[in-house]
This record gives C-alpha cells, sequence and structure tokens, in this order.
C-alpha cells in the first residue's frame, strides 16, 4: 500500500508491506517539489517516525531520539527514503486487523519555507494495511 501527502513545497509518502503474520515493513520517503533544483532541510538523526496507534496512543515501546540536528540535501522531484521494520505481537495484529488504530508517518524536520512545529504527516487506518496481501 502507498500513501502520499503533499504539504506546500513537499510530498511525503509511505509505502506499507507486511512480510509474514507480525511484521510490517515501511518506506517513508520526502520528495522536494519547489523550483529550486536542490533544497537542505534540517533533522534530527531520524527523519521519519512511525508509530502505531490505538485512541491516539502508541502501543510501541518508548524510543529514544536525539537533539543533534542533521542536514540532508534534496535534490528537486527525487524521493529521499528510508526503510523501518516494524514486529508486532499476535494481540497488536488482532487489534490492527479489527480496524481498531492507525499507522502514523511523521516527518520531523525545519527548512527555510517550514519551522519543526509544523504537522507534517500522514495517517492511515491500520486494517487497510493487513487487509493488503
Amino acid at each position: 500500500m502507498t500513501a502520499t501527502r503533499q504539504l506546500g513545497e513537499y510530498e511525503l509518502r509511505l509505502i506499507v508491506h507486511q512480510s509474514g503474520d507480525h511484521d510490517l515493513n515501511f518506506q517513508p520517503g520526502i520528495k522536494y517539489i519547489g523550483e529550486d533544483a536542490n533544497h537542505e532541510i534540517f533533522h534530527s538523526k531520524q527523519l521519519f517516525d512511525i508509530d502505531l496507534q490505538m485512541d491516539e496512543k502508541t502501543i510501541l515501546p518508548p524510543r529514544s531520539g536525539t537533539s543533534e540536528e542533521l542536514a540532508t540535501k534534496l535534490t528537486k522531484d527525487n524521493w529521499y527514503s528510508e526503510e523501518v521494520e516494524i514486529t508486532l505481537t499476535p494481540e497488536q495484529v488482532q487489534q490492527l486487523s479489527n480496524g481498531e488504530g492507525n499507522v502514523v508517518l511523521n516527518a520531523g524536520f525545519r527548512s527555510e519555507q517550514s519551522g519543526y512545529n509544523e504537522k507534517k504527516k500522514i495517517i492511515i487506518n491500520a486494517e487497510e494495511i493487513l487487509s493488503v496481501k
């Protein structure tokens, strides 16, 4: 399954594949679609955060972050992406299969056009992902 969302001069994409009964593979991506040939964004070590939520609360264990700021150069109309794999418990798979949760992609970055506090996210009903085989 692939979901995209345009946010100003950026486009976010989330590709999701279920591999096996309990593993979800995510490929979050960002593309600069503005006028410049190259564009720089600033972010922590993890540009993308994938979360699985039920009732708007995470069902994943706590994760650590970093305040170190990195720069990534984006080339116009080319995707920058990362790979993330999450293994779920059988109970989590059952809850998500019943439509009780969402997959949330947050992109945390700043640039000349956008600050860290602006919402840059995609939300997908988890049932849609688990029903696509």
